[in-house]
């Protein structure tokens, strides 16, 4: 690691008044809710009727970037807009319903405003996406008897009210293809080094070389490689507007300096993401693009300090960059992050992501597949970045290991100071030790990255399909209502257990365990059925930067990772219960001061 004095790194006056003003235009009393990806995929929609999903999937990506807004901000030098308008979100058409009392709602909250004309558009379109989205797949397939009450109860959350309706709407900002109900990180070192077009090339030929023998898979397999032409075209085309727009800005700006920033702009995207990034910022400018179209409000950037190195260590050593550019850089990228928005349009879903949470991981520090230390001068670019800016996104997440050196401790321990929650630390020798005791091969399990919050993910390798609260709190609830949930009257338990019939604590903790289980199976197959209904919307690009997707011919969801992590259900409240058994032991089965039916009505009576 080469010599790096933070304390006298400087922005020049033009790139600090730069970095302030595009901080201070994150800062909006209300987000726009925009409709124009509403507009856009239906247009596409209703031109590829009667296509494979996956194709038209595909071909309504490659409409909207087409013929999407885009716009470069005042003193922007990494562009790519993930809504029609700064600070926007797109309403999400394939996830769920577009519910206008649920939009009011939020707009009543002041967390969104809506114009006229949009109000307009989500009246037109609801009725058109009403039976094509998500949701309401799910719903139809949610028996009377067990699915659908449970569903409904909130024992995972959030409680369905309406089969059509399930977990309700989406908006949000990034134009990533598809729903993807997966947690992980894809391969963006490929997409640096060797370019989308090299993906682009292997596709084709390997749809050449089908040859429709095992007719069945080999024809979902030339479906699939076309989508991902088609996909990974249509981000290049992506770049290539962009290009045209800095360039028509160019011919048009009175600055001369502003001037040289938009041309080089123009020529970075004319080169990236289709060929491999020849320095620090073509790197940058490429990963933002593939950044934008993946994974939606999940995406997570990987070892970003360690794949980044490269090109960082090269620039520096030609000359090419200075630390105060990357800085800079790395600090508007942190304010780029703050433009991608996600929200849920139904109210009690909200209540989950209270604090505008987002997942966009980016791991720093570890140690190297070889076991060497992993800290370069981009673990502390990083983290100074986000010392200086001080946005909440996007996130780092700091891999600690016995060799890590203290001045890199002693400079996270300064951004956590400064109060916005950042870095998190991990251990790397429980998530390595974690991995190998999976079969994972010694030198992946120390390439481990987090995506999500705290998943353990091996980049473009592994996939945690979806991550589900489920609140055992509430089974205990139902227990001590004789298997009836008190808030809808529904009947869940495994089997109806009268409060009279258990003489014993033992007795009591056995039966919330029988409880537990039956409620942990149902949860089960409602994520599964979640699962299987999304993969029928797997983005062909997510599919295309795992490693071997191109090889097996299959989205991210159909195929078996090298690693696999399967849907995951997320407890929470699980100390409430043992403080809760424990309250119930002492009071009704060892103290004997209260009966437990009269300790259930004390408890819906709220104490009164």
């Amino acid at each position: 690691m080469g010599k790096l004095d933070l304390g006298q790194l400087q922005l020049d006056d033009r790139a600090e008044q730069r970095v302030e003003r595009l901080r201070q235009q994150t800062q909006v009393d209300r987000y726009p809710l925009c409709t124009e990806r509403l507009r856009l995929f239906t247009e596409a929609w209703e031109q590829t009727r009667g296509q494979p999903k996956v194709l038209r999937l595909a071909q309504a990506f490659a409409h909207l970037v087409e013929n999407m807004t885009i716009f470069i901000e005042e003193g922007e030098l990494i562009v790519g807009n993930g809504a029609s308008r700064p600070m926007g979100l797109e309403v999400e058409p394939l996830f769920g319903p577009v519910d206008e009392r649920e939009i009011r709602q939020l707009e009543e909250e002041g967390f969104i405003e809506v114009s006229a004309e949009d109000w307009a558009t989500l009246r037109e379109l609801s009725s058109y996406w009403a039976c094509e989205n998500l949701q309401f797949r799910i719903g139809r397939l949610l028996d009377e008897a067990r699915l659908w009450p449970f569903a409904r109860t909130g024992l995972l959350l959030p409680p369905f009210r309406r089969r059509e309706e399930g977990v309700g709407g989406w908006a949000q900002s990034g134009i990533g293809l598809g729903v993807n109900r997966w947690i992980g990180v894809v391969d963006f070192a490929r997409v640096l080094n060797e370019g989308l077009s090299s993906l682009i090339a292997e596709a084709e030929e390997r749809y050449r070389r089908l040859r429709f023998t095992d007719t069945m898979e080999n024809v979902r397999r030339a479906h699939f490689l076309r989508a991902v032409v088609i996909s990974l075209r249509a981000v290049i085309r992506l770049a290539e507007r962009f290009a045209e727009l800095a360039g028509e800005l160019a011919r048009h700006e009175a600055d001369p300096h502003r001037q040289v920033e938009l041309e080089r702009i123009a020529q970075t995207c004319c080169w990236v993401p289709a060929n491999p990034a020849r320095n620090f910022y073509e790197a940058l400018q490429s990963f933002w693009f593939i950044f934008l179209v993946v994974q939606q409000s999940t995406a997570s950037a990987g070892r970003f300090d360690q794949y980044m190195y490269p090109f960082y260590r090269r620039d520096k050593d030609q000359g090419g960059i200075t630390d105060a550019q990357v800085l800079e850089l790395l600090e508007l990228l942190r304010i780029k992050d703050m433009h991608l928005i996600s929200a849920p349009l139904r109210g009690v879903k909200r209540q989950q992501y209270t604090g505008f949470a987002k997942w966009h991981n980016f791991t720093i520090g570890g140690v190297t597949p070889d076991g060497r230390d992993a800290t370069n001068e981009l673990t502390f670019l990083l983290l100074e970045a986000a010392q200086r800016v001080r946005t909440p996104h996007h996130t780092l997440t700091l891999r600690v290991h016995e060799a890590t050196p203290d001045e890199l401790m002693i400079k996270a321990l300064e951004v956590v100071r400064t109060g916005i929650g950042l870095p998190a630390f991990i251990g790397d020798r429980s998530y390595i030790e974690f991995l190998l005791s999976r079969g994972v091969p010694l030198e992946l399990a120390r390439d481990y990255a987090v995506a999500g919050c705290i998943e353990v993910s091996l980049p473009g390798r592994s996939r945690q399909p979806k991550c589900t609260f489920f609140v055992p709190a509430k089974v205990l609830e139902v227990l001590l209502h004789e298997g009836v949930d008190p808030r809808t009257g529904l009947t869940i338990g495994p089997y109806a257990v009268k409060l009279e019939s258990l003489q014993t604590y033992e007795q009591l903790e056995q039966c919330f365990k029988d409880y537990l289980a039956h409620s942990i199976r149902l949860a089960a197959e409602l994520i599964n059925l979640d699962i299987a209904c999304a993969a029928q919307d797997a983005s062909p690009i997510d599919s295309a930067l795992m490693v071997g997707a191109l090889e097996e011919g299959k989205s991210l969801m159909e195929r078996r990772m090298p690693y696999e992590n399967g849907g995951a259900i997320s407890l929470c409240g699980m100390v409430n219960v043992a403080d809760s058994l424990a309250a119930i032991r002492k009071l009704v089965y060892e103290e004997k001061r209260v009966s437990l039916r009269e300790l259930v009505q004390a408890l819906d009576a709220n104490w009164e």
